[in-house]
């Protein structure tokens, strides 16, 4: 049954405005001018096989060409810079396909990691367009005010998975707090650190063995390698990885993912309006994710 969150729709604001800084004017910064491209360089060296005049000449037949790739962007085509979490890999890849497809003006590049590290990016300056977090909490970090959002996507479900083999004879989530048992979990601060430690204070449980990982994808490649005995990832996880297999984790807390425009502009508003469509909201569901119900627009 669909879990419903309050969200105020399109045109009227979203779910909560931190407060940020404002965001200066970046454009002044992006374009440079050359100077001397293209200057003849004298060379009065009479040693010279070129002579004073043809050695001149050189500069401006190799350096002539940059004027042409130098400007603002370099191309006629846009590019939106996304920038998502880990756990969102394999939806804004189909996302980022679809889109190209249906633009194939539009260069559509994606920055995956976890989502602290992404917020940690923007905040020392990285440039983005567009920043989908495993849990719009994320957005309440930011220095920066957005453009537009945070908006809602869909929820993600934290879970556990084991090795196909199981060696450790796994069966529930207690059996990880034996100190043979080693299991890998997001660090905290991470989405689904914070998921797990939520996850741990409710039930009481602790963990015996355990290491941190920087993103849910890296816990996802321990637990598939068969370096650990369990870990804990989302739901949506699971269909990355055919030889892992979940322990069902009683009333396991789930994440918010959601999303905030960095920048104004054609192609980032497309993008926007596609992550926030009826036919992405189906796709977060095919790929694991559960839907939200929304007062308002999507």
């Amino acid at each position: 049954m669909p879990t419903t969150l309050s969200v105020v729709g399109r045109g009227s604001g979203a779910i909560t405005t931190p407060s940020y800084r404002t965001r200066p004017s970046q454009c002044q910064d992006r374009c440079r001018t050359l100077r001397h491209v293209g200057k003849p360089v004298r060379n009065n060296d009479p040693r010279s096989r070129f002579g004073p005049t043809a050695r001149g000449l050189i500069p401006v037949i190799f350096l002539t060409p940059l004027i042409l790739l130098v400007g603002c962007g370099g191309s006629d085509r846009p590019v939106v810079t996304v920038y998502a979490a880990s756990s969102l890999t394999d939806i804004m890849q189909q996302v980022e396909e679809q889109y190209e497809q249906q633009n194939p003006n539009v260069d559509i590049r994606v920055n995956v990691a976890g989502t602290n590290t992404l917020v940690r990016q923007l905040n020392n300056g990285a440039e983005a367009d567009v920043f989908v977090a495993a849990d719009v909490s994320a957005f309440d970090q930011l220095i920066d005010a957005p453009v537009e959002g945070p908006y809602v996507l869909a929820l993600n479900t934290l879970t556990m998975v084991v090795p196909v083999s199981n060696p450790a004879a796994i069966a529930d989530a207690t059996d990880v707090a034996t100190p043979n048992v080693l299991t890998a979990r997001c660090a905290t601060g991470v989405p689904c650190g914070n998921a797990t430690d939520r996850f741990l204070e409710a039930t009481g449980m602790t963990i015996g063995r355990s290491t941190d990982e920087p993103n849910v994808r890296s816990v996802l490649a321990k637990v598939s390698a068969d370096e650990v005995d369990a870990g804990f990832v989302y739901r949506s996880d699971l269909r990355a990885a055919s030889d892992v297999s979940e322990i069902v984790l009683p009333d396991a807390p789930q994440v918010t993912v959601g999303l905030v425009q960095l920048s104004n502009g054609t192609a980032t508003d497309g993008l926007v309006e596609q992550l926030r469509s009826d036919e992405v909201a189906e796709l977060f569901t095919k790929l694991g994710f559960e839907p939200v119900v929304q007062s308002g627009d999507r």
